[in-house]
């Protein structure tokens, strides 16, 4: 199923945003969360793996000044939709594999701001912090997971 939206209309077009990731995905989700719940559909999942995840709190720390990520399952419970995300522990490359060996088609972000974005800095930090430290992303996963450990300012 398509759904038409006039998201990047106002996105680009009306509200001439400078750093528009944060509204569309916004819109993009409520357009989607309002057609599953059309269709009488109470579960929804994403595709977001592993560097997502990590990426998302990246970018949460450093230009939000908040440690949040997205969990792999999320009640969200006014909308009466639980969403799972089944890939948050695989690493990208190995969802890139499977995709190519199973020949599954990808569509193209149709985004004019693709590949300029926030995410795509982080993606480069991400990469240069594992030049230095190869266990980086496992060890960022494993802090994540650890919530027993905390130990921020409460």
């Amino acid at each position: 199923m398509v759904v038409k939206t006039d998201i990047a209309k106002i996105v680009f077009d009306v509200r001439k945003e400078s750093n528009p990731c944060a509204l569309c995905a916004r819109m993009r989700k409520g357009a989607l969360f309002k057609a599953i719940k059309e269709e009488g559909f109470h579960i929804c999942a994403f595709a977001h793996h592993r560097e997502d995840c990590l990426e998302s709190l990246l970018l949460s720390m450093l230009y939000e000044g908040r440690m949040r990520t997205f969990k792999p399952v999320t009640e969200l419970d006014r909308k009466g939709i639980a969403l799972l995300r089944p890939f948050i522990y695989l690493p990208e490359k190995e969802i890139i594999s499977a995709v190519n060996r199973h020949q599954i088609p990808v569509a193209k972000n149709p985004c004019p701001a693709s590949g300029s974005t926030k995410r795509e800095d982080i993606k480069g930090l991400l990469k240069l912090i594992c030049q230095s430290n190869p266990n980086a992303r496992e060890m960022m996963m494993s802090a994540l997971r650890n919530v027993s450990q905390y130990s921020l300012f409460d």
